[in-house]
């Protein structure tokens, strides 16, 4: 009894400090468009861009919140996570039923040809040209991780399921686009009304910034890692404390693989405990990579997760 009343008391505290960053992430991510809407004066464009670039962070403080859900230790709670996450997953225009089943597969195939996750090219990029096509690929609405969550939800509700969306029924395919469609129905209603400031304050954000930021921080976590051991296919990336807690510590990456049921304000204390590929920053990494790929360096650290 004593430990089941531990485990409880260490799961609420889990929760809170979930909630306390949701709260941080909804209003970096929402905050913009918010002020943006109430009042309207405020617009100026010396602030557009530093108000992207928080909304990009904030949305994708928001896909860590709903990873967090996707294992079942945003609240500790089956009911409120997957409403949490179909609420989460909605703002940010993706299914939340489908995409859990796939990043399940993910963490089940990393790596391999059955890595359900393969969108964020881990191991193909080829040339200098090529990762900067990519980039460009990714600021183009709809980004590649859209079409693929829409793809596969599509694909369940027409009753052609892959192997891995098997657990999802129709119903929860269709339950997973009910936000993601109300808020396109109102992301229209703004741009009926104002169409320069829903472009400004939703627009740009959403479907520009911030898939660029996300396979910004996605691709360091198993670019170039395909051929190690299993359990040495994903890095950590060491960067400053404050974007480490926007990101909701899920740049220690590797940590969670190891440890995918542990909650994200426990991560850092495996990152000491755990020898595995590490890279110092997003931007070093980037770098590093783009030198590797147009020929500058023929072995790079970063690259090869040995930094």
């Amino acid at each position: 009894m004593r430990r089941y009343r531990a485990r409880c008391a260490k799961r609420r505290a889990c929760a809170v400090r979930s909630a306390v960053r949701l709260i941080i992430s909804l209003l970096m991510a929402l905050g913009p468009a918010i002020l943006l809407l109430g009042w309207p004066n405020l617009f100026a464009l010396w602030w557009v861009v530093p108000a992207w670039g928080i909304q990009a962070v904030g949305l994708t403080g928001l896909s860590s919140g709903v990873h967090e859900a996707v294992h079942g230790h945003l609240f500790y709670h089956s009911f409120i996570d997957r409403q949490t996450g179909r609420l989460l997953h909605g703002i940010l225009l993706l299914n939340h039923d489908v995409h859990r089943q796939y990043h399940l597969a993910h963490h089940l195939n990393l790596g391999n040809e059955d890595d359900s996750e393969g969108v964020f090219d881990f191991d193909n990029l080829g040339t200098g040209m090529g990762y900067l096509r990519r980039f460009g690929r990714w600021a183009i609405p709809p980004s590649p991780l859209h079409i693929m969550n829409w793809s596969a939800g599509a694909s369940v509700i027409q009753g052609v399921q892959y192997g891995y969306l098997t657990k999802v029924t129709r119903r929860q395919a269709l339950a997973g686009f009910a936000v993601p469609a109300a808020e396109v129905a109102a992301l229209m209603a703004w741009v009926a009304v104002n169409p320069v400031q829903a472009l400004v304050g939703a627009l740009v954000p959403l479907l520009i910034f911030s898939p660029i930021f996300g396979y910004f921080t996605a691709l360091p976590e198993h670019f170039g890692l395909a051929a190690n051991h299993f359990e040495h296919r994903t890095r950590n990336i060491l960067t400053s404390r404050p974007l480490q807690y926007l990101l909701w510590n899920f740049n220690l990456h590797a940590v969670h693989h190891r440890n995918p049921h542990l909650h994200f304000s426990l991560l850092p204390v495996g990152l000491e405990k755990i020898p595995t590929p590490a890279a110092n920053g997003y931007v070093r990494f980037h770098a590093d990579v783009l030198s590797q790929l147009i020929g500058r360096k023929t072995v790079v650290a970063e690259a090869l997760g040995l930094r």
